[in-house]
């Protein structure tokens, strides 16, 4: 049967580290990522609205994907979010949705409250539709461990509430940020981030202050570009872009999984998924007082 949504799901490795993700591969896409990596110049992300990338999952990706995204999301991330689904709902996931946020700790105020949906369709045909699963793979400015205080990264929070509801939601449910662990709620839920308090000892004006860095993964049973009328480069669900001189991003994640290598040597140390442990996501009620 399906696990309880939202639920948080961690493991700890035989080396000694908390996390879904192998330590290899974790720090890979934390490096790809990092706040002064590359990505963020390359894309705009400081000046542009939002954007993602959507990827046709199938099995010659799981065999051998050609970067350490693909790898993340078919062989790591899918199946913990199928645990939230039937047998039958898993198998029509067929598309994934994907994109990234840094925000520097102790000097953000979130992210406001919203629906994952199918931004195309809904300014075309003013037509609301969800991905079945969303989810947050916590990269960095959580806390760190399984015995660590509260978390200086501000939590994820989901409430009870789809946008058909009646009325307001009587609960929600608070995701506090821990580093290499992954969240998964039903896409339809409202949702947002609470602002980053810090732990009262980072030095703002250091330039290397740590940032809440969080990959999103939108699990969809539909191919959402076929219904787009102009699908674009970072605009919603656009392709990935051709590894030139302006993406050179797109080279860094391929590394490692030239010529159908697939990214073996970091799957090496790949946990058994039945050693990723689920925690139902605590509650608080009511929702908004």
């Amino acid at each position: 049967l399906p696990i309880p949504t939202p639920a948080s799901f961690r493991s700890v490795h035989a080396q000694g580290n908390s996390g879904v993700l192998p330590p290899k591969l974790y720090k890979g896409l934390c490096d790809v990522f990092q706040p002064s990596a590359v990505y963020w110049k390359e894309s705009d992300y400081d000046h542009r609205g939002y954007y993602s990338y959507f990827l046709d999952l199938s099995d010659e990706m799981k065999i051998s994907p050609s970067n350490v995204i693909e790898d993340v999301i078919v062989n790591h991330l899918l199946p913990l979010a199928k645990r939230g689904l039937s047998a039958k709902d898993g198998e029509r996931i067929v598309g994934a949705e994907w994109w990234c946020h840094h925000r520097p700790i102790s000097a953000n105020l979130g992210h406001n409250l919203h629906f994952d949906t199918d931004e195309s369709l809904l300014a075309e045909e003013q037509s609301i539709t969800h991905p079945i699963i969303s989810s947050v793979l916590y990269l960095t400015g959580g806390a760190h461990g399984e015995q660590s205080a509260a978390s200086p990264g501000g939590s994820t929070i989901v409430f009870d509430q789809a946008p058909d509801a009646k009325t307001v939601a009587p609960k929600i449910w608070a995701s506090q940020a821990r580093n290499n662990s992954f969240m998964i709620f039903p896409g339809k839920l409202l949702h947002g981030v609470l602002p980053c308090p810090g732990d009262g000892t980072t030095d703002q004006s250091d330039a290397k202050m740590e940032h809440r860095l969080t990959f999103m993964v939108g699990f969809w049973t539909r191919r959402v570009p076929d219904k787009m009328k102009d699908r674009r480069l970072y605009g919603p669900c656009g392709p990935m872009p051709p590894a030139t001189d302006e993406h050179t991003w797109m080279r860094e994640i391929a590394s490692g999984y030239e010529n159908g290598a697939g990214g073996k040597s970091g799957r090496s140390n790949t946990p058994n998924q039945d050693d990723i442990s689920s925690y139902e996501v605590p509650t608080i009620s009511p929702a908004w007082e």
